[in-house]
């Protein structure tokens, strides 16, 4: 009660000095201790409460869920795909929003990690793939679009920067080479937790990945350009995924940002569906996701 002391002893010096500047009657006695005790009990309210909300805030689980509902709410693919779910599904997504679903962080602290994130990775690097393919088809003849999708493993990987522009053991997600005009678009995707700092973590993450070999093909005369595309494991798009996702197509085939809207909300459901499957099996040790020729669509 210490930290309310100085507020009591001001109200009640308060109180003494309108009593002795009234009239000296009972009820004018009354009014101004009343007045008082209703001053103590606002100020006393809002301690408690700020020292409450910065306490929630401090919390690693509660805090985050704060920090990302104002971007949640700002997430139109988010807001619109939360109101199309089955009941099942959007109490799977109440649940996980308090992260007490089965992140990758957190299966790494109940000791139960497997394959069935990078099933759920895999599915949505396609799905942006499968994207990108269909939208410079009729458009760009020089340009390919490489995945790393091995179909015989998970754990295996496949040359998304061909050994005959550059040998190396790094295996961006998707390229996207355009080979007459010397260009590469590196694109890499994270289905992180829905924080802002998992959010923020992945893209600094990636882009370290990724310096050494820009820079070498940088040296060979190509030019080089790295997209970060993040989608929340519970379905939200962040801007910067939107910003990226409109830029790169903008860049590679002219397509506008009606083309970027379909492809987010396909990766967003995809991302929410393998989560809520992973978490209908989060008990059951032995299972296994699908082959890595089975990833998820819509």
């Amino acid at each position: 009660m210490h930290q309310f002391a100085p507020v009591i002893q001001a109200e009640a010096d308060s109180a003494r000095a309108a009593i002795v500047a009234g009239d000296g009657s009972t009820a004018a006695c009354n009014k101004a201790r009343a007045t008082a005790k209703d001053n103590v009990s606002s100020h006393v309210h809002s301690i408690i409460t700020l020292e409450r909300e910065q306490h929630v805030a401090s919390l690693v689980q509660q805090g985050a869920w704060l920090r990302v509902a104002n971007e949640e709410d700002a997430d139109s693919y988010w807001s619109s795909l939360k109101f199309d779910l089955p009941r099942s599904t959007c109490s799977f997504l109440t649940r996980a929003r308090l992260n007490v679903a089965p992140s990758f962080t957190n299966l790494h602290k109940w000791g139960k990690l497997s394959a069935r994130f990078t099933w759920r990775h895999n599915s949505v690097v396609k799905a942006l793939a499968d994207g990108l393919t269909a939208a410079i088809k009729d458009t760009d003849k020089h340009t390919e679009v490489l995945c790393d999708l091995a179909p015989d493993s998970y754990s295996s990987h496949v040359d998304t920067i061909p050994s005959d522009i550059l040998t190396t053991n790094v295996f961006p997600d998707i390229t996207v080479i355009n080979r007459s005009l010397k260009r590469i678009d590196i694109v890499e995707i994270t289905v992180p937790f829905e924080s802002v700092e998992s959010f923020r973590n992945a893209e600094s993450r990636k882009s370290t990945r990724y310096a050494s070999l820009q820079n070498d093909l940088a040296g060979l005369g190509w030019t080089v350009k790295q997209h970060h595309i993040a989608v929340g494991s519970l379905g939200m798009i962040p801007k910067s995924t939107s910003h990226s996702l409109t830029c790169l197509l903008k860049q590679i085939s002219g397509c506008n940002s009606n083309t970027s809207s379909l492809i987010c909300k396909k990766m967003a459901k995809i991302a929410l569906c393998c989560s809520y499957a992973v978490f209908n099996r989060r008990s059951d040790k032995l299972w296994l996701p699908p082959g890595p020729t089975k990833l998820f669509s819509v």
